[in-house]
């Protein structure tokens, strides 16, 4: 995995609304998995980048920092990439959670389907 693609998951995943929406899930293994990840990015990342991780539903400027710390710090150190995208898998192997991962920026329109569907999909 890219180390820019870790750093825009790692922003999705620890943005607050998706903490919120994991909050639903706490002690399954991928709850388990993203409070590591934020544990592990609170402690490499400089601490205005461990508050930004607070605001990022609220403040794409936070979302960019975030992203681009933890893209620099994945590119930078092998150990830390190798123990992200290490948790990152856990997140994505729950398959109820996976959509999470998705990120659309601007005036993107994107449609994540986990599992099936019946019907039109219109955007």
């Amino acid at each position: 995995m890219e180390p820019f693609t870790i750093g825009l998951a790692v922003a999705a995943l620890l943005g607050a609304k998706a903490t919120e929406e994991f909050g639903t899930q706490a002690g399954s293994a991928a709850w388990q998995a993203v409070q590591r990840l934020g544990t592990l990015v609170r402690s490499r990342v400089s601490p205005q980048t461990a508050r930004a991780l607070d605001r990022i539903g609220d403040d794409r400027d936070a979302m960019d920092r975030v992203a681009t710390e933890v893209a620099s710090a994945a590119a930078a150190d092998a150990e830390f990439r190798s123990a992200a995208q290490a948790l990152l898998a856990d997140v994505e192997l729950d398959q109820r959670l996976a959509g999470v991962i998705a990120v659309a920026r601007d005036n993107a329109k994107q449609v994540n389907i986990a599992g099936g569907s019946i019907g039109s999909i219109t955007l």
